[in-house]
C-alpha cells in the first residue's frame, strides 16, 4: 500500500513537472509582429529627409516645410511601432 502511494505521488509529481512547461508555452504572449512595413517607410523617410538636407537649392522654403512633415511622419511612423509592440 505504501509503495503504491509512493509511486502514485511520484508519478503525479513527474507529470505536474512535464505540464509546467507546456503550459507556459500555451499561455506566453506571441513574439510581436515585425512589422517590416513601418520599418521600411521609416528607412524610406529617412533617405527623403538626408537627400532634402543635402540639396543646393531650398525652394523658397519649401524643403524647410517638407523636413518638417517627415520629421512628423517618423514621428508618427515610430508612435504607431511603439502602440504595436
Amino acid at each position: 500500500m505504501r509503495r503504491t502511494l509512493t509511486i502514485w505521488t511520484s508519478s503525479i509529481a513527474l507529470l505536474a513537472g512535464l505540464a509546467v512547461p507546456v503550459m507556459h508555452r500555451a499561455l506566453a504572449k506571441p513574439a510581436p509582429a515585425a512589422h517590416p512595413n513601418y520599418h521600411d517607410a521609416i528607412d524610406e523617410l529617412r533617405d527623403a529627409r538626408k537627400k532634402l538636407e543635402t540639396a543646393e537649392a531650398d525652394g523658397y522654403g519649401h524643403r524647410e516645410r517638407a523636413m518638417h512633415h517627415i520629421d512628423a511622419a517618423l514621428d508618427e511612423c515610430n508612435q504607431a511601432l511603439a502602440a504595436l509592440h
